[in-house]
């Protein structure tokens, strides 16, 4: 009777805890074959280094088989964490051109704000913003105690630009569609030969006599 040794079969990973919507690389040794089970968010089921990107905590059960046919398993646990929901809020979403507004975000422990047009501070949960034209802005926050990350987004129209007699003045054009070109406005000294601008519903603009 001969007594066949089994394989010392052993896995690692990457990393064992991580956030959803990523993953992380499995390996594993001491055998000659391997087959990964179960297979919900592994890259494959077969070899010996594969990628695991669960949608939930999981854990795997890897099979050696040896050279002399003999097998053992091993197992090993990954967590998946959660992304934190992140919420923005905007005092105002509407603005007078020369005004400003708070935006404040909820739901993380930091917080980056881009773009930077306007905004009192790039971070922190509350800044304020005075911007030119509309923009729409994106705030990323991370959680402190898995490093997770989630974003939100506010859009702040800025309405009723003043153009003062003798000014050129350029903006942003909007239609349903969202932003689609700049048009710009000049004022001269007189009255009788001040002109504006109307914008088309094909997103075009034409001046106009006053």
């Amino acid at each position: 009777i001969t007594v066949k040794a089994l394989p010392a079969v052993t896995v690692s990973a990457g990393n064992s805890g991580f956030c959803s919507g990523t993953g992380t690389s499995l390996t594993a040794s001491g055998a000659l074959t391997y087959a990964w089970s179960p297979s919900s968010g592994l890259s494959a089921t077969t070899g010996s280094a594969i990628t695991a990107t669960p949608s939930a905590s999981t854990v795997y059960t890897v099979t050696g088989t040896a050279s002399n046919g003999c097998t053992s398993a091993s197992t090993i646990s990954v967590t998946v964490y959660s992304r934190p929901t992140i919420t923005v809020t905007a005092g105002s979403n509407t603005i007078c051109s020369g005004t400003n507004t708070v935006l404040t975000a909820g739901g993380g422990s930091t917080y980056a704000w881009s773009p930077s047009t306007g905004l009192s501070g790039t971070t922190g949960s509350s800044v304020t913003a005075s911007p030119a034209n509309t923009v729409t802005y994106t705030v990323t926050g991370t959680t402190s105690t898995t490093g997770c990350t989630n974003s939100a987004t506010a859009t702040i129209t800025v309405a009723g630009v003043k153009i003062k007699n003798g000014e050129d003045y350029t903006t942003n054009y909007i239609n349903g569609a969202g932003v689609v070109g700049q048009f710009a406005a000049k004022y001269p000294g007189t009255l009788e030969n001040q002109q504006k601008i109307r914008i088309l519903s094909n997103g075009k603009f034409m001046r106009e006599d006053i």
